[in-house]
């Protein structure tokens, strides 16, 4: 971070200079959604390209670019599934939502589930997507994440409590 930026503004020129780069990059199969809170939530795929019938992983992260205290766990299931804090959409070319096959049970999030979040302390899982939707079909997929919590912070300390959609980000299955 440039030392000559007042600190009260480092948080802002950081997003402008990650912007920056990554319009000069050029287009990546990242998506991030970022909320009022300094909190982003990130969806990532790992590959350009997956085998049909294999796993197609992708990375779930949060991000912050000051300290936040956040729900974890991210533990994923169907849109609308009320105790999972990351929900998952894919659709095929035809943009019909494939239905999220797997029953997940889960617990509401208990005060270890929560962290802090920091610039240098991100929050990463990796999900295969092929455990929950049916990806053996070769073809484009567009795949979209939220994520929500409306727990409440660990021994009264606050925490996030919202919901961010990522952008969207497009996955190729291609025959093996």
């Amino acid at each position: 971070m440039p030392r000559f930026a007042p600190r009260h503004l480092r948080p802002i020129v950081r997003a402008v200079v990650l912007a920056a780069v990554a319009l000069i990059a050029g287009t990546t199969n990242t998506a991030r959604a970022q909320s009022a809170a300094p909190l982003a939530f990130v969806l990532e795929a790992t590959r350009a390209s997956y085998a049909a019938g294999g796993p197609v992983v992708v990375v779930l992260r949060l991000e912050s670019t000051a300290p936040v205290t956040a729900n974890a766990r991210l533990a994923v299931g169907a849109e609308g599934s009320p105790l999972q804090e990351v929900s998952i959409v894919v659709e095929n070319a035809q943009r019909r939502a494939l239905p999220f096959r797997l029953a997940v049970q889960s617990r509401p999030p208990r005060d270890d589930d929560f962290t802090d979040v920091t610039p240098t302390q991100p929050v990463e899982r990796r999900y295969d997507l092929a455990r929950a939707f049916d990806l053996r079909t070769p073809g484009v997929y567009r795949v979209r994440a939220t994520y929500r919590n409306a727990a409440v912070g660990p021994s009264g300390r606050s925490a996030f409590t919202g919901s961010m959609r990522s952008s969207e980000i497009t996955i190729t299955v291609a025959t093996p």
